[in-house]
């Protein structure tokens, strides 16, 4: 939701949008894979932690996929004006299968941007995809390291972070919070010195979580003062103006039902609104 705010605000039309995110998440797919890939080759990793890390790039994977499968067979369906038989056993009315239509036509503009993707710009893309995954895995360490002049191990520090970042979503609690926390003691709590234990997950969570949280905190803020701001010098404007320049109540209201008569599916209430705005104009 927050990607798509931002395409929107910068004027990114649907179909475009739908494929920078989708492009984004399935670099990512390969990004995972990839830096998963040379931690199993590069540290000596218990079964468990290989287990949970494969577990959860193949679940990603599978989720993306099938994402894509779908995609690409609803790009090459033509649906006719009239619902089939089997839609209309699904109750599905004409408005509805307008929407339906409407719904498949986007996923077909989307699927037909992928073709016009720069792949040069996909390449550079993929790359800064895995680096910046494989540098969130260096977070843990760096902390542990400025802390601590005991040897800890590098490979669980390296290693049980992917499982954590990644595996946060599937915990019910927003950011898997006491979840994640929970597996970092068992996970960890024997690599490292007591005193680096009791402080090392609390920055890691700043670094990883907390940080995030503060910065969308100010994106957010910033734009509903701008959305306020911008509220205000239309009313300002329209106090401004001469009253013989002003419209009248009925003309607005009219204009207004107009509006949302346009925007609605059911054609009966879309036409109700439109008598209505007959009416009051």
């Amino acid at each position: 939701p927050a990607r798509y705010l931002i395409l929107a605000k910068a004027g990114v039309s649907i179909p475009d949008a739908m494929v920078i995110m989708y492009t984004e998440v399935f670099f990512e797919m390969f990004s995972l894979i990839a830096v998963v890939g040379a931690m199993v080759l590069l540290f000596d990793s218990t079964t468990g932690a290989r287990v949970a890390m494969t577990g959860i790039v193949g679940l990603y994977t599978a989720v993306i996929m099938t994402i894509g499968v779908i995609g690409y067979f609803l790009s090459k369906q033509n649906l006719t004006d009239v619902p089939p038989v089997w839609a209309q056993r699904l109750r599905i009315t004409d408005t509805r299968w307008a929407f339906v239509r409407r719904w498949v036509d986007r996923v077909r503009s989307t699927a037909q941007a992928f073709s016009r993707m720069k792949y040069s710009w996909g390449a550079a893309s993929l790359t800064a995809s895995i680096v910046h995954v494989g540098i969130r895995m260096t977070i843990l360490p760096a902390i542990i390291y400025q802390m601590t002049t005991a040897a800890v191990p590098l490979a669980p520090i390296v290693v049980w972070p992917f499982v954590f970042i990644y595996g946060a979503g599937v915990a019910p609690a927003p950011a898997g919070g006491g979840a994640v926390e929970y597996s970092f003691h068992r996970a960890l709590g024997d690599a490292m010195p007591t005193e680096t234990f009791a402080a090392a997950p609390v920055w890691w969570r700043v670094y990883t979580v907390y940080l995030y949280i503060a910065l969308g905190a100010l994106v957010a803020g910033r734009m509903v003062l701008r959305a306020i701001r911008e509220a205000e010098r239309e009313v300002e404007t329209e106090l401004e103006r001469p009253i013989e320049e002003q419209p009248e109540p009925g003309a607005a209201l009219a204009a207004e039902l107009r509006r949302l008569a346009d925007d609605m599916d059911d054609q009966e209430d879309a036409q109700f609104l439109r008598t209505a705005a007959e009416i009051v104009g």
